[in-house]
């Protein structure tokens, strides 16, 4: 049955005197209420919604009635933000009656004590040993401090808690709200922002940064929305990128937890700015000093450092270099710390790696002070596929977007970890190492000189052959199999491809086209597509011959983009309607008809689409 109306009721009881058993009941009813309507899912957002206004229409009062000290506030909280995760914009009517109450716990003074200490203190502190004090919230430590010899330092670990319940409830309401919580991002990055560095508590450290990261974004998203400006993502980006990077560093490596969320919120926040660059123009990065970057990445990459010995470390324990592991427990403890240290590598790499891309040439300087250094051993042999990984990604993204002298200088390193990565036994099976090296196969032929990979050449086509050979019905990773694909034409096929004189080109061209369109990657869609065009318009592909493939293939790109994927600009449609235009002038008309027939009724309806478009721009009238 229906549970809602039974904790609706509970939330609701009155007494003739408010007691702490009503509070809590009240306080219970909430929660569990709060809980099953989140537990509803998305599909089943409007059932809850009518229940979720009520439930605020009883917590709004309650919330406000906090001085009585019956109220069971956390659990008010927290059921605030669950209801916002589901209410989403809807939501808006509320925040600012719940906002206050959690930006007030955010910026309440840290409850700390310094008083003398003991030798008895310091021995058992460092034994490490906490005393702990239930009764009162309170965690001490003793610690010898120059000037002030033995200190007992104090906390309310009750407020470090409560802080941290604060961040998470603002991070709950920022991702459920997206552009809505705009107007108060400002005010709630005043609070948390500080708290990325709180001394006393890492709960608190990591949840504030991922508070952040969602504050951000929304921020971003409601400038996007046109209601405001970027002046505050403009602002807050180089502060953000500065004191997470900062703690990253300084954080306790043993708190894996904690590191990772750190690294994962800042490059979320990369992220949300990367993701704006070209709506912005750019200016979302036009407080982001050159300085500030090189203080960022010289941050990253000492943890990036950081974490690929520790890697080294563990493995060499794990293959008995420091004396043989007890049994399969310590093997698999050791296998555990092996995969956080792999988890928290990935967003080091992505910060540092959107930090460039928002650079671009202006990088060069800092990826040879302080990338190059740290990441280039790893591209050799006998390295460890993670580092290699980080490696590839990061000499990939230099090929690819600073410039062609950086190009010049870093694709030979790079040509040398794709080989090695391209073999099996050289990756251990690492599907996403064999992606990025594919993928840089296709920036070096692009961006570099040409003589990169003629060494190389003949071996990285029979690779890429071999890879391709596989249909995408059957690819097991179908980002791969594209990646292969346009690595493969920026080769031999497209662009200022250095190989075009392969002696096979005729079949490469078949098992090209075979392949389109492309949609994993839409940024290498894009290319292989107005590639695709490039081949028809050298006649390399014949039209009159390859009429039906042809009308398929713009077909099926066309359908892909009307339904809202980015795989072709316009310029690209924009060939394709001149090539359906010399099609029906040159390709017999019952072989056109024939071949429009065969088409989807989407296809039919976005290519007829196009050309109407096209023909009312040029001032014509023409149906396909």
């Amino acid at each position: 049955g229906n549970v809602m109306p039974g904790l609706l009721a509970c939330a609701q009881v009155q007494a003739a005197e408010n007691s702490h058993e009503v509070s809590l009941l009240r306080g219970a009813a909430i929660e569990a209420a709060t809980i099953i309507g989140q537990a509803l899912g998305e599909e089943n957002r409007g059932v809850f919604v009518p229940d979720a206004e009520q439930v605020m229409k009883i917590a709004l009062p309650l919330l406000n009635q906090s001085a009585s000290g019956l109220i069971p506030m956390d659990q008010l909280l927290a059921a605030c933000a669950r209801i916002a995760s589901v209410m989403g914009e809807s939501y808006s009517p509320f925040i600012q009656a719940v906002l206050p109450h959690l930006l007030n716990r955010a910026i309440e003074p840290p409850d700390v004590s310094v008083t003398a200490g003991d030798e008895a203190g310091l021995e058992a502190t460092r034994r490490g040993g906490l005393d702990v004090d239930e009764d009162e919230g309170t965690e001490s430590m003793t610690v010898a401090l120059p000037g002030r010899g033995l200190t007992k330092v104090t906390i309310n670990t009750s407020k470090m808690q409560e802080i941290a319940l604060a961040a998470r409830a603002v991070y709950e309401h920022a991702q459920a709200m997206g552009a809505a919580f705009g107007p108060y991002a400002e005010s709630s990055m005043k609070a948390f922002l500080p708290l990325v560095n709180f001394r006393y508590s890492s709960e608190v450290r990591s949840t504030a940064a991922q508070a952040t990261a969602a504050i951000f974004e929304a921020a971003c998203a409601h400038a996007s929305s046109g209601d405001t400006s970027f002046a505050l993502p403009q602002y807050y980006l180089p502060l953000l990128g500065l004191a997470i990077s900062k703690q990253i560093l300084e954080e306790d490596t043993t708190d894996m937890d904690v590191l990772y969320a750190q690294a994962d919120s800042l490059s979320e926040i990369y992220y949300s700015a990367f993701s704006r660059l070209e709506e912005t123009g750019r200016d979302i990065v036009a407080k982001f000093s050159i300085d500030n970057a090189r203080s960022t990445v010289s941050n990253l990459m000492n943890a990036i450092s950081a974490c690929l010995a520790r890697r080294t470390k563990l493995t060499r324990t794990m293959e008995g270099h420091d004396g043989a592991l007890t049994g399969e427990d310590e093997m698999e403890e050791y296998n555990e710390l092996l995969n956080q240290e792999q988890e928290l590598l990935t967003p080091l790499v992505d910060c540092v790696g959107y930090t460039l891309k928002f650079f671009k040439e202006s990088f060069v300087s800092i990826f040879n002070a302080e990338v190059a250094p740290v990441l280039a051993p790893y591209l050799a042999a006998n390295s460890d596929v993670r580092a290699r990984f980080a490696a590839v990604c990061l000499f990939d993204d230099c090929v690819e977007h600073c410039g062609g002298v950086a190009a010049a200088k870093c694709a030979p390193k790079l040509a040398e970890g794709v080989v090695f990565a391209l073999a099996n036994a050289a990756n251990d099976q690492d599907t996403e190492l064999l992606r990025v090296a594919i993928y840089g196969i296709a920036q070096i032929a692009r961006y570099a000189p040409p003589d990169v990979l003629s060494p190389h050449a003949q071996n990285i086509i029979t690779q890429l052959l071999t890879i391709c050979k596989q249909s995408k019905d059957e690819a097991d990773d179908l980002f791969l199999l594209e990646n292969a694909v346009s690595s493969l034409a920026s080769m031999t096929l497209i662009g200022k491809a250095p190989f075009k004189n392969v002696p096979n080109r005729n079949s490469i061209v078949q098992t090209f086209v075979d392949h389109l369109p492309l949609r994993e990657d839409e940024d290498e869609a894009k290319i292989c597509h107005s590639g695709f065009c490039d081949l028809i318009e050298t006649q390399t592909i014949n039209i009159a011959a390859e009429a039906p493939m042809v009308l398929t293939v713009i077909a099926e790109i066309l359908e892909y983009v009307s339904d809202g994927e980015e795989i072709a600009d316009h310029d690209t449609c924009s060939r394709f309607a001149k090539i359906l235009f010399e099609m029906q002038r040159t390709v017999q008309a019952e072989q056109m008809q024939q071949g429009f027939s065969s088409l989807s009724a989407e296809g039919q309806q976005a290519i007829g689409a196009l050309m109407e478009n096209h023909a009312r721009s040029k001032g014509n009238v023409v149906s396909p």
